[in-house]
């Protein structure tokens, strides 16, 4: 999935005014799931690069997002193939990703222009319900990007799983099952540097 996502340069293509209104695009770069993988995953044969997908209309009640950042995270890997805690990738559908993104074609009080996150999948654009985005607060200076990381599902995950569900406090012992993933890093961390415990990281091999 890595060397294909890097394969995916997201053209930015010009917005074209004729007559003072925006005319959008109607295809786009993306990646589709086109069989599910059993085994090792191979990319054009499990995954499929399109250059030119064509792009639905947008409907009333509908936003139009343009990607800016997307994620990829090792979970991506078994719901292309299986039911995890989410059902798995369409096959034939985009592949499946939380992503950060510019609105295009604004409705229910979202504005043009502003910033969002949603399951935009590797795209270029997407098409979603406004109740299926939700805007990106950030602290001031904080990248965009950090939406999909350390101040989004990730940073919540381990800040509410240690000091919430696990109730670590100052002085104990962490252990810290699979330190080395996006999650456990950022639990580890807060253990450490904000709780002052001692923290035990257990990976998945030396390199790790």
């Amino acid at each position: 999935l890595k060397q294909a996502a890097h394969r995916f340069v997201v053209t930015q293509r010009e917005r074209v005014i004729v007559g003072g209104a925006m005319v959008l695009p109607t295809v786009q770069a993306r990646f589709v799931l086109a069989k599910r993988p059993e085994g090792n995953f191979r990319e054009g044969e499990h995954l499929v690069f399109e250059q030119s997908a064509r792009l639905p209309e947008v409907n009333e009640g509908q936003v139009l997002i343009r990607n800016l950042y997307m994620s990829l995270d090792p979970a991506l890997r078994p719901q292309m193939s299986i039911r995890t805690y989410v059902e798995p990738v369409p096959v034939g559908g985009p592949m499946r990703a939380t992503t950060v993104g510019e609105v295009v074609v604004a409705a229910g009080g979202l504005q043009e222009g502003e910033i969002v996150m949603g399951l935009g999948g590797w795209q270029e654009y997407y098409i979603a319900d406004v109740k299926d985005v939700r805007r990106v607060l950030l602290p001031h200076g904080a990248p965009i990007q950090a939406a999909l990381g350390i101040l989004g599902i990730t940073g919540i995950t381990a800040y509410f799983g240690l000091l919430r569900v696990g109730a670590a406090i100052a002085g104990e012992t962490v252990v810290v099952s699979g330190a080395a993933g996006a999650t456990g890093s950022v639990a580890a961390q807060i253990a450490k540097h904000v709780l002052g415990c001692t923290v035990v990281g257990i990976a998945g091999g030396t390199k790790k």
